[in-house]
C-alpha cells in the first residue's frame, strides 16, 4: 500500500452517487420542460426558482471539489427542499442523493434525520417503502443517541405492527430501552410505550380458542410484570408513581384474572426499588443543573460523567449518559477521547467499541489522537480476525487519517501503524516472504512520505524502528547498520547530539560485537556536539562489562581521553571568548568621564557602588551567556510577560521534554526584560518547541526560536511563488476556523499557516499559508481571491514582500519632502519603532537639509537654540557646560 500521495480525491466520497449527481444537475433542464398550462404562474415565483436551481448547481460543483464542507452540504439539502416541495416521488431522488453523500462524510444531526425521515413518510404508500422509512430510522439512532428520534422511531414501528410482525417491534423496542430507555428524566415514557404495546396484543385475540387465550394471557402478564420489575430498579424520573401503578395492577391483575404474580422473592425487587430511588435522588440535582443550563452543557455534563463514573458501577447507565453528551457537544474532542478511553477500559467486544470510534472520527476526524486510539483499538478488538482482514482493515483506517489530519499527526499515525505490522508479521512468522515485504514497504513509505515534508530527524524515530526490525527479527545485521548510515548522512543536527550515538552504540550491543561498539562510540565522540562526555564513559563501562583485552580497554581510554582534551581547549577558547564579551559590554555600559576634570568625593564613591554592583548586574541578567556546546538544546523566547517568572517557564516547557536550566533575562533592578533562554537535555525537546511558537503565555503570544536563528529576520524578503499572503481577515476570527472555513480543500496543500498577531495576541488581519508547490498557490489565489468571510472580501495573492518595501519607501520619502510651517520646527518625532537609532539620526540630518534649502524661518529664541544643539553635536559638552545650561 502506498500513502506517499495523498492529494488525490477521496474518490470514494466525491465519485459517489455520479448518476444521481447528473441527474440533479439536469435540474435546469426539468424547470425548462414544465407544462406550459403552468405559464400563469407568478412571474416573481419562476424567478426565485430559477434562482434556487442556479444555487444548488453551484454548491454541487463546489461539493464534488470538497466533499468535506459542511455548511455546504447543509445548504444544498436546504435548497433541494425548496424546490421538491409538493412533487411527485421521483423528484425526490436529487434530495435523496444529496442527503446519501453528506453522510458518506458527516454524521447528521437530529434535526436533518427528522427532516429526512418525514420527506420518506410523506411519499411511503407501499410496504417496500415503509420498510426503507424503518432502515432510515435504525440509521439515524446509530448517528445520535436521540431520545426523540428513538420516540418516533419506536411509534412509527408500532404503527407498521402489521407489515413488520411483533418480534421486529420487540427488537426495536428492546434497543430503545438500553439506549433512550436510560435517560433518568426521559426514559419512563419509552418504557411506558413498551408496556402499552404488550398490554394492547391481549386485545387482538378474538379468533384465538380459550386454552390459547389463557396462554397468551399468562405469557402477556408476565411479560408486563417483567418490564415493571426493571423498571422500578433504574433511577427514572417519576420511579415513584409506577412504583404505585405496578402495585395497582398486580391487585387488578389478581382480582380479575385470578392470577397472583408476586413471587416469593417479592422483597427483593421492592430492595432493588428503594435502591434505585435513593440513587435517583442523586442524580435528580445534576439532572436539575442540565436542565437550567445554556446548551450545550459541557461543563455540566463533564460534572455528572465523574459523579457517575465515581458512584456507579452501571456500564450502560453510564454510556447513555455520554451519549446524550456527545449528541449535544459532538466536536469536542476532549469529551471524545475522555469517552472512548472509558470503552477501551470497558469493552472488548468489536460490534460495540468499534463503531463508537467510526462515530468519533466522522464528528471529529480532523484529530489525529482519535484516529490513533481508532487504529489501536481495531487491532485488539481483532485479534481473531485473519491476518489479511486485519492489515485491510487498519490500513483503510491510517488511509483515511492521513487524508483527514494535518501533518503533525503523521509521525504517531505512521508509528502505530508500522508497530502494528511488526506485531502481525510476528504472529505470522518471520519467514513469511510477503509479510516482511509488506512490512519493508510500509517502513519506506512512512519515511519517503515525512521526508517530503520535514528533514530525516523528523523520521528518527522510523529508523531506529526500521534498524531494529532488520538486525533483530530478519537477523540481517548489514541491512540494520545501513539503514542507521543512511539516517547520519541525512541527519542535520541529531547526528550531533551523544543520545543518537548512544543508542546507534546500543544497537552495535544488542545484535552486532563490541568492535563495532568501539568504531561507532569513537565516531561519535568526534562528531557529537553536545555531551560527548555521555559517549566515552559509557565505552568505557561497555568496555568493563564485555572487554575480554585490557590493552583495548586502555587504548580506547586513552582515545577517548585524548579526543576530550580537544574538546576542553576549545571550550576553554570559546569561554576566555565569551568572558571577553562580558567586560567589554559592562564597560561600555558605564558613562564615560571626562579625563581633563578632577574626580570628585562623589564621582569616587558613585565609581566604588557601581564596581561593588557589577558581579550583582550580571547575576540580574544583563548579559546571559550560553554554552556553545549546548546552542542546539536551547531555545530563545521573547515577548513574554513581565511578571513570568523561571519556576512557571520551566513548568509550561517541561512538556516538550525535560529541562536543563532556564535563564530568564532580568534588567539591573532584578525585574524581567521579556525573555529567556531555555536549554533542554535533548535537542528533540527543541523541535517539540519549536512547533509551538506564538503559543499563548497568560494571553501573549511568546515567540520562540532557535538559538542561530534569532538574529536574522525570520521571514524571506523576496517573492515565493509557494506562499500565500491573505489580508482583510476578519479580527475575531482564530487560526483554525480560518482554515476550516477558507481553505479546507487544500488541507493536503497546506505545509504551515500563520496567522499574524500583535504582541499582546490579537491578530493583526492578515495571514501567510506555505503550499507544498507553486501551483497549488496558483490555484488557491484563483479560487479565493474576494473570498467572503464574515462579511468581509478576503485579497489572497502570492507572497511578494518586495511590493510592500518599494511602495513604503516612496511613502517615506514624500513625508520627508513635505514644506513645514514655521511652528513645525519643535513638532513631537513620527513613530520610531523597530527603526535603529543609527538610521534615525541620519534620516533626521537628511530632513533638516532638505528643510533648510526649501524654508528657512527668522531668526529666533528657537532659532538659536537649534545652532546650539548643532554645535553641540559637533563637539561635546563637559560637566560644567551643562550644569550652566540647566541653571539659565
Amino acid at each position: 500500500m502506498d500513502f506517499t500521495k495523498l492529494d488525490d480525491d477521496d474518490d470514494d466520497i466525491s465519485n459517489s452517487g455520479d448518476n444521481d449527481s447528473k441527474e440533479c444537475n439536469d435540474f435546469e433542464d426539468e424547470e425548462m420542460s414544465d407544462d406550459p398550462d403552468d405559464s400563469e404562474e407568478d412571474d416573481s415565483d419562476a424567478d426565485d426558482e430559477a434562482f434556487i436551481v442556479a444555487e444548488i448547481n453551484k454548491l454541487q460543483d463546489e461539493l464534488s471539489h470538497n466533499p468535506y464542507d459542511y455548511d455546504k452540504h447543509v445548504k444544498l439539502i436546504e435548497a433541494i427542499r425548496l424546490i421538491s416541495v409538493d412533487r411527485e416521488n421521483g423528484q425526490l431522488d436529487c434530495l435523496r442523493s444529496a442527503r446519501e453523500k453528506m453522510n458518506k462524510v458527516f454524521p447528521l444531526s437530529p434535526k436533518l434525520w427528522k427532516e429526512w425521515i418525514q420527506d420518506e413518510i410523506s411519499v411511503s404508500n407501499t410496504p417496500e417503502q415503509c420498510k426503507n422509512v424503518i432502515d432510515l430510522y435504525r440509521r439515524a439512532v446509530s448517528d445520535y443517541i436521540d431520545f426523540d428520534l428513538w420516540k418516533d422511531f419506536v411509534n412509527y414501528a408500532i404503527e407498521q405492527k402489521n407489515l413488520i410482525g411483533i418480534d421486529s417491534i420487540r427488537e426495536i423496542l428492546d434497543k430503545a430501552l438500553a439506549q433512550a430507555g436510560l435517560h433518568v428524566k426521559r426514559g419512563s415514557s419509552i418504557w411506558t410505550l413498551y408496556r402499552n404495546f404488550e398490554m394492547s396484543i391481549l386485545e387482538d385475540n378474538d379468533g384465538l380458542e380459550e386454552q390459547k387465550r389463557q396462554e397468551l394471557l399468562q405469557k402477556q402478564m408476565h411479560r408486563i410484570y417483567e418490564l415493571y420489575c426493571r423498571q422500578i430498579s433504574l433511577p427514572l424520573n417519576g420511579i415513584e408513581e409506577v412504583y404505585l401503578e405496578f402495585l395497582q395492577w398486580l391487585n387488578e391483575v389478581e382480582k380479575s384474572f385470578k392470577i397472583n404474580l408476586k413471587q416469593n422473592d417479592f422483597s427483593k425487587i421492592e430492595t432493588k426499588y428503594n435502591k434505585a430511588l435513593k440513587k435517583y435522588k442523586l442524580l435528580e440535582n445534576y439532572e436539575n443543573k442540565l436542565q437550567n443550563s445554556d446548551s450545550p452543557h459541557y461543563q455540566e455534563y463533564v460534572e455528572y460523567l465523574e459523579f457517575v463514573k465515581s458512584n456507579d458501577d452501571d456500564l450502560a447507565r453510564t454510556q447513555c449518559l455520554y451519549e446524550r453528551a456527545i449528541t449535544d457537544n459532538c466536536l469536542q474532542i476532549d469529551l471524545w477521547l475522555d469517552y472512548l478511553t472509558y470503552c477501551n477500559s470497558k469493552f472488548v467486544v468489536e460490534e460495540i467499541i468499534l463503531p463508537i470510534y467510526e462515530r468519533a472520527t466522522r464528528n471529529c476526524y480532523w484529530d489525529g489522537n482519535i484516529w490513533i486510539l481508532y487504529l489501536e483499538a481495531a487491532e485488539r478488538v481483532g485479534l481473531q480476525k485473519s491476518s489479511k482482514d486485519l492489515q485491510s482493515q487498519l490500513s483503510l483506517i491510517l488511509e483515511r487519517a492521513l487524508k483527514s489530519v494535518s501533518f503533525e499527526y503523521y509521525l504517531n499515525l505512521w508509528i502505530t501503524y508500522l508497530c502494528f505490522l511488526r506485531r502481525l508479521t510476528n504472529k505470522i512468522g518471520w519467514n513469511d516472504y510477503e509479510a516482511v515485504e509488506n512490512l519493508r514497504s510500509s517502513l519506506r513509505s512512512a519515511i519517503d512520505q515525512l521526508e517530503s515534508y520535514k528533514d530525516a530527524d523528523y523520521c528518527y524515530q522510523i529508523y531506529n524502528l526500521y534498524a531494529d526490525i532488520e538486525a533483530h527479527f530478519l537477523k540481517n545485521l548489514t541491512n540494520g547498520r545501513t539503514i542507521w548510515n543512511e539516517f547520519l548522512d541525512k541527519s542535520s543536527s541529531l547526528k550531533h547530539q551523544a543520545e543518537t550515538w548512544l543508542d546507534y552504540g546500543q544497537f552495535e550491543l544488542r545484535n552486532g560485537d563490541i568492535e563495532h561498539v568501539r568504531q561507532v562510540s569513537l565516531k561519535g565522540l568526534n562528531i557529537c556536539k553536545d555531551v560527548p562526555e555521555k559517549i566515552g564513559e559509557w565505552l568505557l563501562k561497555v568496555e568493563r562489562t564485555y572487554g575480554d583485552d585490557i590493552s583495548v580497554f586502555q587504548q580506547s581510554k586513552i582515545k577517548y581521553e585524548k579526543i576530550i582534551k580537544k574538546i576542553n581547549e576549545k571550550r576553554s577558547r570559546q569561554q576566555n571568548e565569551s568572558q571577553k564579551h562580558v567586560k567589554c559590554d559592562v564597560t561600555t555600559s558605564k558613562r564615560k568621564a571626562d579625563n581633563n576634570l578632577v574626580k570628585d568625593e562623589h564621582s569616587i564613591n558613585k565609581k566604588k557602588k557601581i564596581s561593588q554592583k557589577t558581579e550583582e548586574s550580571i547575576r540580574h541578567g544583563v548579559t546571559v551567556q550560553t554554552d556553545e556546546s549546548k546552542r542546539d538544546e536551547t531555545i530563545f523566547i521573547s515577548n513574554l510577560d513581565f511578571n513570568v517568572d523561571e519556576e512557571e517557564l520551566r513548568k509550561i516547557f517541561s512538556q516538550f521534554g525535560e529541562v536543563r536550566d532556564v535563564r530568564l533575562v532580568l534588567n539591573y533592578k532584578g525585574l524581567s526584560k521579556g525573555y529567556a533562554y531555555i536549554e533542554f537535555n535533548h535537542i528533540n525537546s527543541v523541535q517539540k518547541a519549536l512547533k509551538h511558537d506564538r503559543m499563548l503565555i497568560r494571553q501573549r503570544p511568546v515567540f520562540i526560536t532557535e538559538m542561530d536563528k534569532r538574529k536574522s529576520f525570520q521571514y524571506g524578503r523576496n517573492k515565493e511563488d509557494n506562499k500565500l499572503f491573505i489580508k482583510n481577515i476578519p479580527l475575531e476570527i482564530t487560526e483554525e476556523e480560518f482554515l476550516d472555513k477558507v481553505f479546507s480543500e487544500y488541507r493536503d496543500s497546506i505545509i504551515s499557516a500563520r496567522l499574524v498577531t500583535r504582541r499582546d495576541g490579537r491578530s493583526r488581519g492578515i495571514a501567510y499559508i506555505d503550499m507544498k508547490d507553486a501551483e497549488s498557490a496558483a490555484k488557491a489565489v484563483q479560487e479565493k481571491n474576494e473570498f467572503e468571510l464574515c462579511g468581509r472580501n478576503l485579497i489572497v495573492a502570492i507572497s511578494d514582500p518586495t511590493k510592500s518595501f518599494i511602495s513604503d519607501s516612496k511613502d517615506l520619502n514624500q513625508k520627508h519632502i513635505v514644506k513645514p510651517s514655521s511652528n513645525e520646527e519643535f513638532r513631537k518625532p513620527g513613530p520610531t519603532s523597530m527603526v535603529p537609532h543609527s538610521l534615525l539620526r541620519t534620516r533626521s540630518s537628511k530632513v533638516k537639509l532638505q528643510i533648510g534649502n526649501e524654508h528657512q524661518p527668522p531668526q529666533s529664541s528657537s532659532s538659536a537654540l537649534s545652532q546650539n544643539q548643532e554645535a553641540v553635536s559637533k563637539s561635546g559638552l563637559n560637566n560644567d557646560q551643562f550644569r550652566s545650561m540647566f541653571l539659565k
